[in-house]
């Protein structure tokens, strides 16, 4: 039913918000098809108040103003650059709308901004790293099997297949095997704490990891053998691919659960690692599982998404994880985790990689920063095509 201006006002009274602003909020929604009813128009009240109630197309809105691209939106930019730029920035910034906004200026600058990031040379500190380190690599790999890697030993150049903000990966005599230097410490920890387990089928294997007589950043790197994979970071369908296409359908929805699951991760990570007593907090929240599983399980599209795609329906008040604190967010994080990887792990496409998460998850791992630049292709002989696995496990958290 249709509420009248002066039963609008009557809400916008009781939550303390401007009648008339409501009014036009009520008004606009209702003129793109939404049912507004009073339990949707308290809702948006609600939302008005804490000023984040959306309107159908909002404007975009600038969070760092006088940048290169001020007076730009995201729709101005190529979805894929742009999508690219994002994953970059956000090793800089926990903030998804200021990393987005910083990509878009240095898209600004030069559209081919993040292409050429990716073809930046082979830095210089990774090829010092393995110029001193080269007797002990050539020792851990003869003993272990292991192949060397390739490159123009004379000049102490190798040609890496891919660097990122903690190292590089390079190529080796085994086109099976790959070598990584990594001064990640998370990742380094994480191969070594998760090798007894085994390695499930949704993330790459890891062969060997030796610590170097090197520091990059003052952090100690490493040196890994693992399995090679192709296609890394190209899950993307890629901007104007057709929707009616199957795996095209597969890859956005791939795309959409790894974005889901690395916000909630982050959530928890962030809650873990900022606590004064974390080992404490961490008690607590598992106190709360069966709470946070039954408020999942009511309110998935609220809880794993952020928010409803819109403000009518019957939702409770605090319907969004950030607007919980402590324990209780921790535990709607974690099990929105569980939750997102169970999906996952039913899907298509994307089912290694969901029961990769969860196996994790089990274990006391989050791994909290997989993204798709991240996520690559592996061919193994148990199975008839290559399939989608993790290929870096990102900031881990050991529980």
């Amino acid at each position: 039913m249709t509420l009248t201006d002066r039963q609008i006002k009557n809400i916008a009274a009781r939550e303390g918000v401007d009648g008339d602003e409501l009014i036009d909020l009520v008004r606009a929604w209702e003129a793109d098809g939404a049912s507004m009813g009073k339990t949707a128009v308290e809702n948006l009240a609600w939302e008005l108040r804490r000023g984040e109630a959306p309107r159908p197309n909002p404007p975009y809105r600038e969070r760092l103003p006088g940048g290169l691209a001020s007076g730009l939106s995201p729709k101005d930019f190529d979805p894929i650059a742009l999508r690219k730029g994002t994953e970059v920035e956000l090793e800089h910034t926990g903030d998804r709308a200021i990393a987005r906004e910083i990509a878009m200026d240095h898209l600004t600058e030069d559209p081919r901004y993040y292409e050429k990031l990716e073809m930046i040379e082979n830095p210089p500190w990774s090829d010092r790293a393995l110029k001193q380190n080269w007797g002990a690599i050539k020792t851990a790999a003869y003993s272990q099997g292991l192949p060397m890697p390739e490159g123009d030993i004379e000049r102490w150049k190798f040609e890496e297949l891919g660097c990122g903000h903690y190292g590089c990966v390079i190529d080796t005599e085994d086109p099976g095997i790959v070598f990584k230097l990594t001064s990640d410490p998370t990742e380094a920890e994480f191969i070594q704490l998760a090798e007894p387990l085994g390695w499930p089928e949704g993330i790459v294997k890891y062969y060997a990891i030796v610590p170097l007589d090197f520091t990059f950043r003052k952090r100690t790197v490493f040196a890994i053998w693992r399995e090679e994979a192709f296609d890394v970071g190209q899950l993307s369908p890629g901007y104007g691919a057709d929707n009616r296409d199957y795996e095209v359908r597969l890859r956005r929805e791939f795309e959409l659960q790894l974005l889901r699951y690395k916000d909630h991760a982050a959530r928890f990570r962030d809650g873990f690692k900022k606590s004064k007593d974390p080992q404490a907090l961490l008690e607590k929240s598992k106190q709360l599982e069966d709470w946070a599983w039954d408020y999942i399980s009511e309110y998935s599209d609220m809880a794993v998404d952020g928010r409803p795609s819109s403000p009518y329906g019957n939702y409770p008040r605090n319907y969004s994880i950030d607007n919980f604190r402590g324990a209780e967010r921790m535990a709607l994080s974690w099990r929105a985790c569980q939750y997102i990887a169970e999906m996952m792990g039913s899907t298509d496409m994307m089912q290694y990689v969901g029961e990769a998460f969860g196996f994790y998850m089990d274990n006391g791992f989050l791994l909290a920063d997989v993204h798709i630049g991240n996520v690559g292709k592996v061919a193994r002989e148990d199975y008839y095509k290559p399939i989608w696995v993790i290929t870096d496990p990102g900031h881990v958290v050991v529980l």
